[in-house]
């Protein structure tokens, strides 16, 4: 070939050399081409026409020996494989042809190392998925747990370390002598290229649910309203001293207060908001005229559950829950309470008819005196 050699050309020649050293690792391979289209175009400019291009598979040849590798072995499947790497330098040549493309296979070569501890990681959560490891250890919880957690099983540091350090050597074209290992390692890389990106959102999910809920762990024992042992308080029942059930009675607290069931963000409603939508029954404030929903007066009106099963309860269709005793024991009076002694009433006489006077002496002169008939 005496023609005028085109830099297009050298490039297609440098990839089809190339693909006849496909079968060796990526790094062996970009190290014996390092600067070979540089050193081509070189030559081409020095020799001028008389420049020609030898055979790539011939050069790809000399090159293995120079190197001391391995010549190319050939198998049945050739024809195969020569298409898979005639498909790889048309993508190769299609990266190269244009500065833009380039500058990206450029800045992805450069994060091959961050491909490597990702396909580390990415066979460490198959292997976790395929071998039953869990249960002999002890260790509960997803893969990401148990890697953030203080308490690491070394089992699993060091399972991990091994798959890292593998997929590092593989990328760094070691530990793969045979053609069956390699073709493991092929298999596997993509087998991570799927994985990866499955993986990496779980992992954001679970980091994301992890950190909500410590931004939620100091308001967890948090109660909206009355609570006792932190469980919420939806109604109250008064009975009197006689232990007769009481209606309509009004709790304020120790300040003066109204004592309420709800929470700061119901009080203002009519319905209690923590359990409408929880299936119900549901409190109702009383309403009177003038004034905000009043929350202090016992027993609270109740919406039945299944109003909530046919859209948004109806307050006016509240009732009075049924008091869950009908009668309590009665309380005896306090002792250090002042107890007031009724009197008791007595009979007032009954009034009787006055004795009839003595008649005073007659004086002389005195007229007789008439003595009332009684």
């Amino acid at each position: 070939m005496t023609t005028t050699i085109a830099a297009g050309d050298i490039s297609s020649f440098a990839s089809a050399v190339r693909a006849e050293l496909s079968d060796l690792p990526a790094d062996d391979v970009d190290e014996i081409l390092d600067g070979l289209e540089g050193d081509l175009s070189d030559q081409a400019a020095e020799a001028g026409d008389d420049f020609v291009l030898p055979d790539p598979a011939a050069y790809a040849a000399e090159l293995r020996s120079a190197a001391g590798l391995p010549e190319r072995e050939a198998t049945a499947s050739r024809p195969f494989r020569k298409r898979l790497d005639d498909a790889d330098a048309a993508v190769a040549q299609w990266f190269r042809s244009h500065p833009a493309t380039q500058t990206i296979r450029d800045f992805l070569v450069a994060l091959r190392p961050v491909w490597w501890l990702l396909r580390g990681w990415a066979l460490y959560m198959i292997v976790i998925g395929l071998l039953p490891i869990s249960d002999p250890f002890g260790i509960t919880g997803d893969v990401l747990a148990r890697l953030i957690s203080p308490t690491v099983n070394i089992v699993y540091l060091s399972l991990l370390l091994a798959c890292v350090i593998l997929s590092v050597q593989w990328g760094r074209g070691r530990w793969a002598p045979t053609r069956w290992l390699r073709g493991t390692r092929t298999a596997l890389s993509v087998v991570s290229a799927i994985a990866v990106p499955l993986l990496a959102f779980s992992a954001i999910g679970q980091v994301s649910g992890a950190m909500s809920y410590i931004r939620s762990a100091g308001y967890e024992n948090f109660t909206p309203g009355l609570a006792v042992d932190s469980e919420r308080v939806r109604n109250i029942f008064a009975y009197d001293a006689q232990g007769n059930p009481i209606e309509q009675v009004q709790l304020f607290d120790q300040s003066g207060q109204p004592l309420t069931t709800v929470g700061p963000s119901g009080q203002t409603e009519p319905i209690d908001p923590y359990f409408w939508g929880g299936g119900g029954p549901a409190p109702v404030a009383e309403r009177e005229i003038g004034r905000q929903p009043v929350w202090n007066v016992f027993p609270l009106r109740e919406v039945p559950a299944d109003a909530f099963l046919v859209g948004e309860p109806d307050p006016r269709e509240a009732t009075t829950p049924t008091f869950p005793f009908a009668q309590v024991p009665t309380v005896a009076a306090r002792d250090d309470e002042p107890t007031t002694a009724t009197p008791t009433p007595t009979a007032t006489p009954t009034p009787t008819a006055s004795p009839a006077p003595h008649p005073s002496p007659s004086m002389p002169g005195d007229s007789p005196t008439e003595v009332p008939t009684p």
